[in-house]
């Protein structure tokens, strides 16, 4: 686990993270694919996110749908423990037939 200050972590998201759109948008819309790019800033984004959570032990973590298994598989990874991906529709993932 690496240890980076909560501002200079904010500062490092802020900086790779923009607002995206073109001539034919109504509205932008968050683009962070800056974050994703980063491996200095996803080794320290999962730890500090894990960080808030150390103490109660966790054995499993839950990751939402899209952006949130990214972000908890990088918890999970620090913490040292498997995820569980939930899912919005529960039909199989697979065919099963």
């Amino acid at each position: 686990m690496t240890t980076v200050s909560a501002a200079d972590l904010r500062d490092h998201l802020v900086a790779a993270f923009a607002w995206r759109g073109d001539r034919v948008d109504d509205g932008f819309r968050a683009d962070l694919t800056g974050w994703w790019r980063d491996p200095g800033l996803l080794r320290d984004l999962g730890a500090a996110l894990a960080g808030l959570f150390a103490a109660e032990k966790p054995t499993v973590v839950l990751g939402l749908p899209s952006r949130g298994v990214l972000l908890v598989a990088l918890v999970a990874s620090d913490l040292g423990v498997g995820l569980i991906e939930a899912r919005k529709d529960p039909c199989p993932a697979a065919d099963s037939g």
